[in-house]
This record gives C-alpha cells, structure tokens and sequence, in this order.
C-alpha cells in the first residue's frame, strides 16, 4: 500500500495545478505534513497524470458502475388515467474510478448513522435544512464527469456505455447546490474550477440564499454539504464563518464527508445525470460553451419540486441502505427497470381494450 494518503496526493495535484512548479508543491506539503515524506518529483507528476486522465491520483486496477436516477412526470395513458405521477428510472450510470478501501467503509458507515441520527431527533427540519451543493464538467461533446466518476450511457448498444467519453473540447465547470424545496445555480465558468471561481460560487450562494430566507422571513438557517474533492479541501475556514457548526465536507467538526460516495449526494446519483440526458439530443459544436451553457441554464429551469423533494428523500433512504450494506456502494436500481413492468403492461392492455 502506498505510504502516501489520498489526500496528500490530492494536496499535490491541486498545488501543481495552481502555481505550476515541483518547488513551490514540496514547500506546501512539508508546511502541511511538517515531519513526513516528501514526495519526488516523478510521484507529483504521476498523481497528476493519473488525475488528468482518470479523474482521480490514483492508477486504478477496476472501476464500479452505479446506475443514476432520475423523476420523470409520466406524461402517457397511465398517468392520464391516475396510475402514476412520478416515474422513477436510470438515464445514465456513474463509473467511479477507485474502490473502496476498508477505512472508506467504516466512514460510510459512521456517516449513515450520525445522519440518520440527527433526521430522526430533528425529524424533517435536517432533512429539509440541507443544501447538497456540488460541481460537475460538462464537456462540448458530451462528457461529463464530477470528483471520482464519469457519467455513461446505460444502453449497452451505445459505445460510452462501455468506453467513456474522451476529455476533448471546451468545457465548462458547473456549480448547484439542491434542497428538499429550492434550487439554487446553476453557476457556471470557463474549464476547470479554481480557488478563485469556487470562492465566488459560494458567495453567490450565500447571497441567494439570503434572499430566499429574506422573501419567506427566515433567520439564515441551513446546512451545506459537499463532497472531498480536492478544492473543497481549500475552504474550511469560510465554511466554519459562514455555517458555523452547519455543514458536511472535508475537514469539518460538525460531520465529514466520506470519501467515495457520489451513490449517497443527490447531485451525483440525480442531478447531473438528468441535466446529461437534457442537455446533449443534438451535437454541439467542439467550442460552442455558450450553446453548452444555453442547454444547462434550460435544463435547470425544468427540475420541479416533485424531483428536488424525491431526491432528499431518497438521500435519507440510502443512508439507510448504506448501514444495511456494511458501508459499501449502494445501488437501489436494476438493469430492467426502465422496461414496463407487468402491472403497467396489464394496465396499459385493459385501457386499449376499454375504448
């Protein structure tokens, strides 16, 4: 096993990312982790190489694939006739591009319980008081991919169902953060997010969420979650002066986030899949971010309150199944799911014949 930690080669690449030099990278960690290993130079490139390539430090020997989900309104004959309003179905599946090691289970697990922990003492109030904030790249040819994974296509005919979609043309990194009845975002910038972009995602953030507690007469009052990808590593001193004590990630004392766990974070396992399956019926020109952009900002505008609602709920849900599971991957879906089951092909057969 490597003697350096995830986190410590996550420090590196985000170092190298932002000043561009070996030197200025090794004096940040030997600040950061005073007393141990420095890496070499040809570890630093290597995280970084990997992380260029596969969305994460390491050189991964297998990958897991989890399917999305999405909420659809039935918009056919059953849902004419009262039989369904939400439909419930998997677009896309998420590859995430490393396993998960024992310590990453037992933080899964410790997780699930203080979460559900706190939604049972405070009942909806928690559940209802977090914003599942996040970002997500979405490329001009239709790649997209957030911290760890990769979003693919579920039809197997499809050839990104088994190769992803290479990094190739602009990009834009997008910024949202989801709650049980508000939307905020989507922000947007040009290629990669940095410390920069990110600050002001938050501040943006901040400033509408004042407003909408200021619309509906509510002192500033809410939880922010966001995963460990490694920018989020940068933020924990604004995070305890803005939601002191009030928000999940990397380096928190309130509650930290566990590493590899897109199947729990309702942005993952819901958002940015379904705003893919929105955003990319027709090609886009290689350079076009405005027309990119123009798709996401529309594509927003159609989440109704019925699927922010059905996603917070089923973050509780899988909280659960998390424990069940003894902290490993969840995946509440089945490969045939998005076929008619019997009950609606019987439903469907008895209204033909009734007209």
């Amino acid at each position: 096993m490597s003697k350096f930690t995830r986190l410590q080669k996550a420090k590196c690449v985000l170092w190298l990312a932002e000043y561009g030099q070996i030197k200025n990278v090794k004096e940040n960690y030997e600040n950061e982790f005073s007393g141990e290993d420095i890496p070499t130079q040809e570890q630093i490139l290597q995280w970084y190489e990997n992380f260029k390539t596969t969305g994460a430090v390491d050189e991964q020997e297998k990958v897991t694939d989890i399917h999305t989900t999405t909420y659809e309104k039935e918009t056919g004959l059953l849902n004419f006739f009262g039989f369904k309003k939400i439909h419930r179905c998997h677009p896309y599946k998420m590859r995430l591009n490393a396993p998960l090691e024992k310590e990453s289970l037992e933080e899964r697990k410790n997780f699930a319980r203080l979460e559900l922990n706190r939604i049972q003492l405070e009942h909806s109030l928690h559940l209802k008081s977090i914003w599942f904030c996040g970002e997500a790249t979405f490329y001009t040819n239709g790649r997209v991919e957030c911290h760890n994974l990769v979003y693919m296509a579920e039809d197997p005919n499809n050839p990104e169902s088994q190769t992803p979609t290479p990094r190739k043309g602009a990009h834009l990194t997008v910024w949202a953060a989801l709650n049980y009845d508000g939307l905020i975002g989507p922000f947007t910038t040009p290629g990669d997010v940095d410390k920069n972009s990110y600050r002001l995602f938050l501040q943006k953030f901040l400033y509408e969420l004042n407003q909408i507690h200021r619309l509906q007469n509510k002192s500033l009052y809410g939880i922010l979650m966001h995963d460990d990808a490694p920018i989020h590593h940068e933020f924990k001193d604004f995070l305890n002066n803005e939601f002191p004590h009030r928000w999940i990630g990397p380096g928190s004392a309130y509650a930290p986030w566990p590493c590899f766990s897109p199947d729990i974070h309702p942005l993952c396992f819901f958002l940015w899949g379904h705003i893919k399956s929105k955003v990319y019926g027709k090609p886009i020109d290689e350079n076009d971010t405005i027309e990119l952009g123009n798709r996401i900002c529309h594509a927003f505008t159609e989440i109704t309150p019925e699927m922010m609602a059905h996603a917070a709920k089923a973050y509780k849900e899988r909280l659960k199944m998390v424990i069940e599971a003894d902290g490993a991957l969840v995946d509440p879906h089945h490969d045939n799911e998005n076929n008619p089951s019997a009950s609606d092909i019987e439903a469907m057969t008895f209204m033909m014949y009734s007209f």
